[in-house]
């Protein structure tokens, strides 16, 4: 959804960013949220200050309930297709321990 937002926003209407992918990465235990763009050094300051404004937007709730859902579906497919390669299946399931046996 933010992705989507973003790519609008920054890249196709203000063209400050040549690209723009935003995603989460999970641990056990944590994990964090990442926005990472390619762009001319120059529009650092505009591109942060409009993610920054997105970010608070969603934080204050202002979000579109269309969008939402289409996000939701977005997310349940990308899990339906991961979930057809038996490395991520096993990776669900728990951690894979790699034995390796020496004669």
């Amino acid at each position: 959804m933010l992705d989507k937002e973003l790519t609008e926003e920054i890249r196709y209407q203000q063209d400050l960013v040549y690209g723009l992918s935003a995603y989460n990465v999970f641990f056990e235990d944590t994990g964090y949220f990442a926005v990472n763009t390619t762009s001319k050094q120059s529009n650092q300051e505009a591109i942060q200050r409009i993610v920054k404004e997105h970010l608070e937007r969603i934080r204050q709730g202002e979000i579109d309930a269309k969008a939402v859902a289409e996000a939701q579906a977005a997310l349940k497919g990308r899990w339906a297709l991961a979930m057809e390669d038996n490395v991520e299946r096993a990776q669900l399931a728990g951690p894979v321990v790699v034995y390796s046996v020496r004669q």
